[in-house]
């Protein structure tokens, strides 16, 4: 098996142990046994489990961030911004595990990986920027706007895994864009 693939092979059995079990309660060998490798092999690839959830959390947002920019183009208002969010991202679907949440914190704890997470974040807010075109004001403007966008967002996939039944997204989608909309006007008016 070429060696792309068993990569592959680590970082898929990584998460979907990651999901199941949570990050911490997750060993290397069981990470490799679940891949059908050996722990040599792991550590041929993976110098530790830290660079298993670097190289997790590096591909999903590079991943989301390539289908945003393939669903955005220009002049997107930021409700339809928030809905593309939602519909490229795949973890959405699987929200129904306490755990997902576990991985993010935990990756929040390792340095270089809380590193790649901001460098990330920036470029979804450049590609928000970009995106929203000049009606939305200044470009400081818009990167407040778009800041407050992905905040809406994990927001949303926050209550969504606490407590689902009060998560309407068409509902929510419809709300934020008539209190942007209010608050273009109110600004352009005075």
């Amino acid at each position: 098996m070429p060696a792309e693939e068993r990569r592959d092979q680590l970082l898929l059995s990584a998460w979907d142990l990651f999901l199941k079990q949570g990050y911490r309660d997750t060993t290397t060998e069981q990470i490799a046994r679940r891949a059908g490798l050996t722990k040599g092999a792991l550590y041929h690839h993976f110098k530790c489990k830290e660079d298993l959830l670097y190289g997790l959390i590096k591909r999903t947002t590079d991943e989301r961030l390539e289908r945003m920019r393939e669903a955005l183009g220009q002049s997107k208002t930021p409700a339809d911004m928030l809905e593309i969010l939602i519909s490229t991202d795949k973890a959405w679907v699987r929200h129904d595990s306490e755990n997902h949440f576990d991985i993010w914190i935990q990756a929040m704890r390792v340095p270089k990986v809380r590193k790649l997470l901001n460098r990330q974040f920036d470029r979804y807010l450049d590609t928000f920027v970009a995106a929203m075109g000049s009606r939305f004001g200044s470009k400081s403007r818009r990167r407040e706007l778009a800041v407050l966008i992905m905040s809406l967002f994990h927001g949303l996939q926050i209550r969504k895994t606490v407590y689902p039944a009060c998560v309407n997204i068409p509902a929510q989608i419809r709300l934020f864009d008539k209190l942007v909309a209010e608050g273009i006007t109110r600004n352009s008016d005075g």
